[in-house]
């Protein structure tokens, strides 16, 4: 039973935690996505890999 009333909370708890700053979203995606000079190179490379792999 405490068990169950653990995880229900834990449960509820989790969208307070899971919310993150749009300004840090944003700065990880800024950091993670290439330049669209770079991008159509870096797709290619990578579909390929995928593909022969």
């Amino acid at each position: 039973m405490q068990r169950r009333l653990l995880s229900i909370a834990l449960m509820l708890a989790l969208p307070v935690f899971a919310q993150v700053s749009p300004s840090i979203q944003q700065s990880h995606i800024d950091a993670n996505v290439p330049e669209d000079k770079d991008f159509h190179t870096f797709l290619k490379r990578d579909v390929l890999a995928y593909l022969r792999a």
